[in-house]
């Protein structure tokens, strides 16, 4: 679920969506668990907070960012063990899981039109490591 600045944002959020003036803070809520990005319900936040980002005419700027000690831990993999038989024995259902899932992300940033500042020293993946290049170009930096 995403709140805005004005709105009462709860700790069991996944995803914060906070703007001060022009600038949009998205973080992830997930610390005790280093901010796993591997739950449908945490991949469909992040969609709908760049979505957010992208239709707002007065952000301009954004930084992603992670509560707690990193960014994010990349999958969570408790989580994805559960689905693991299933899917061994349909592996196309890793194939939709990734297309309709995790994949979603990098898409949604190629969309946006708004800069994101990422931090460099920040453990961080996020679906690929293509998102941060991208972001990181779009803030003016050249991706290696």
């Amino acid at each position: 679920m995403l709140r805005s600045q004005s709105e009462e944002i709860q700790d069991d959020d996944k995803v914060l969506y906070e703007q001060d003036g022009q600038i949009v803070t998205i973080t992830l809520n997930d610390p005790a668990m280093r901010n796993p990005i591997s739950e449908r319900e945490t991949v469909d936040a992040i969609v709908a907070a760049i979505e957010r980002l992208n239709q707002d005419g007065t952000a301009r700027v954004a930084i992603p960012t992670g509560a707690g000690s990193a960014f994010s831990s990349g999958g969570d993999l408790r989580a994805m063990q559960k689905n693991f038989e299933s899917r061994a024995k349909q592996p196309a259902l890793t194939t939709q899981y990734c297309k309709f899932g995790i994949q979603r992300i990098p898409l949604a940033f190629e969309k946006l039109d708004v800069p994101i500042i990422t931090c460099p020293d920040a453990y961080a993946r996020l679906g690929s490591h293509k998102c941060n290049d991208a972001a990181s170009g779009r803030a003016g930096e050249e991706s290696e």
